[in-house]
């Protein structure tokens, strides 16, 4: 029985610690943290500060979206899922830390909310769990 839930282990274990990165990268600069809301901030509107001309803007579109690429994929390794529901899942968890580290930064000097991070974070966990479910192997 131990033998079968070491994989289940390493997934959970692995899960854990990309937890932490997502954490870690979403809330630098620390000591920038001031507990006023800055809800003026808020950039609501997907994709309505985008530029296209901008690499920038480009690279921090896709940085959001490979950063949540693995959580979306260990996140249906840890719950074994498949389908739909690995979907599903995926797109949920991408979510709840996406809007967590978003308000987050409501409270934050330095950092800007945006409803296009929201996206492209869940975007790239969904895209972590069609590569789970299609190349990941049995669960």
């Amino acid at each position: 029985m131990a033998e079968q839930d070491s994989p289940s282990a390493l997934w959970s274990l692995l899960l854990a610690v990309w937890l932490l990165v997502i954490v870690a990268i979403t809330t630098l600069p620390w000591g920038n943290f001031d507990g006023q809301a800055h809800w003026d901030r808020v950039q609501w509107i997907p994709f309505s500060h985008f530029s296209w001309r901008s690499p920038r803007r480009w690279l921090e579109t896709i940085a959001n979206v490979v950063l949540f690429i693995p959580l979306g994929f260990l996140v249906v390794r840890v719950h074994r899922a498949h389908g739909l529901w690995a979907g599903v899942i995926a797109c949920g968890a991408g979510l709840a830390v996406s809007m967590s580290a978003e308000l987050f930064q409501v409270f934050t000097v330095r950092r800007f909310p945006t409803m296009t991070d929201l996206c492209t974070n869940t975007f790239g966990s969904l895209c972590g769990a069609v590569a789970a479910d299609r190349w990941g192997g049995s669960a």
